[in-house]
């Protein structure tokens, strides 16, 4: 009669970017990235407590059926992320403004978000993140967009309100001259309204110079009337 021998399921991160998982004779490895998505989406962890588990246990040694970190601290259970993001989980303003600067100039060139996408890589999906501020746009990727939209870098930052750029990440992280007043308070920039941008797209598709001209003098004296 044979003896049937039950198989051990060990697992711990075997450098930083790859997490390892054995059974039996069997070894799967899962980058890292893939790793903290799985652990984001199973346990509701931020990104940044997925970073800080990572390293509690990236110094581990194996012993018998298991691994056992050689030394661990526990995962903050505070709301602030790492990525700068407000305590409630809501998106940073500054990324909010800059998305908001993005599709403006976009609708402004009557271009759609997936032709946008297809230009610099991405899908419409995407590009609707990068939009609402969800998703936080790097260096090289805002650096594609200013020559796809034909921007200068700058200009995704233009208009930005004193109240935004004191929610900064580096303020938010470090607990800096952000006040919960302020963040309370915010409030998108009227210009990124649908409104502002079909007013100004159905402006600009007016060919005649002249009447263009007069639709602007007459919104010019609306607006003093209202004043």
């Amino acid at each position: 009669m044979q003896t049937r021998t039950e198989a051990t399921l060990t697992h711990g991160w075997k450098d930083a970017g790859t997490f390892e998982m054995r059974w039996g004779n069997e070894t799967l490895l899962i980058p890292a990235p893939v790793a903290e998505a799985m652990a984001r989406r199973i346990l509701g962890l931020h990104s940044g407590q997925c970073r800080e588990l990572q390293e509690s246990t990236m110094n581990i040694m194996t012993a018998g059926s298991g691994t056992i970190p050689k030394k661990s601290r526990p995962i903050s259970t505070g709301n602030r992320s790492t990525r700068g993001r407000l305590d409630d989980g809501a998106p940073n303003p500054v990324d909010v403004h800059v998305g908001g600067r993005m599709r403006l100039r976009r609708t402004l060139l009557g271009m759609s978000q997936e032709t946008l996408g297809e230009k610099i890589g991405l899908t419409f999906q995407q590009v609707q993140k990068y939009e609402r501020g969800a998703n936080r746009i790097g260096a090289s990727r805002l650096f594609d967009l200013s020559r796809v939209l034909d921007v200068p870098v700058s200009y995704f930052f233009d208009d930005m309100a004193e109240t935004v750029q004191d929610q900064s990440p580096v303020n938010i992280i470090k607990g800096g001259v952000v006040l919960p007043e302020a963040a309370a308070g915010f409030e998108p920039n009227p210009m990124n309204r649908r409104e502002t941008l079909e007013l100004v797209r159905a402006y600009y598709n007016i060919t005649d110079p002249k009447v263009r001209q007069r639709v602007y003098e007459l919104a010019k004296a609306l607006a003093a009337v209202a004043d």
